[in-house]
């Protein structure tokens, strides 16, 4: 997936940073087949997961994105990959935990993408897909948020997987344990602040 693809998605001036994100990740690619990245207040982005993932995990054969917003986005979302991607078709998922959460299933250019939409306040819980174990998390202007609520941080990182990343464009608090910060440098979001990136080095929850 190049911008080319996806321009008219975006406005003007961020056009480069999209352009540059996944070469900005090449050097910290994932080896894993299946790579799951979950993204707390996910609202209807779609851009943003993917062209990351594209950059972390290009010959993973399956990526499953986990969103969670307190407003239903799974069709914003649905759309806006046909959009990236130029296919219409895709198949509806069961997800098998509870009546919050609704999935669909796209194949494009030989990989699996899975979009697992929980219509949930994060802040409330991990939902069942991330708390079981995820690879990346992802956050955008959610600094915020989790402020709300203390212990969130140090719930979702508790199960990210050993070596799993996490990216965010407020920083991490240097009191949380576990993670130590990438000298990988990825382009700024629009307004948001520099994005980094922690690499998990702790045990999680099995």
């Amino acid at each position: 997936m190049r911008l080319k693809e996806i321009p008219s998605l975006l406005p003007d001036h961020l056009h480069t940073s999209a352009d540059r994100l996944p070469s900005s990740l090449k050097h910290i690619q994932m080896s894993q087949d299946e790579v799951t990245m979950y993204y707390p207040g996910c609202g209807q982005d779609m851009i943003w997961p993917m062209l990351t993932l594209q950059g972390l995990a290009p010959d993973a054969s399956k990526w499953t994105i986990i969103g969670q917003d307190i407003t239903d986005t799974l069709g914003a979302l649905i759309s806006t990959m046909q959009a990236i991607t130029g296919q219409t078709a895709f198949s509806k998922m069961k997800t098998d935990d509870d009546a919050t959460s609704r999935g669909a299933r796209f194949r494009f250019k030989g990989k699996i993408i899975e979009i697992i939409s929980y219509n949930s306040d994060a802040l409330g819980g991990l939902p069942p897909h991330a708390s079981s174990g995820y690879d990346i998390y992802f956050e955008r202007g959610f600094e915020l948020m989790r402020s709300q609520r203390p212990g969130f941080l140090e719930e979702a990182l508790f199960a990210l997987r050993t070596g799993g990343l996490a990216i965010t464009d407020a920083g991490l608090p240097d009191t949380t344990r576990d993670v130590k910060r990438s000298k990988a440098r990825m382009p700024a979001w629009g307004f948001y602040k520099n994005p980094a990136i922690y690499v998990k080095t702790g045990e999680r929850r099995v």
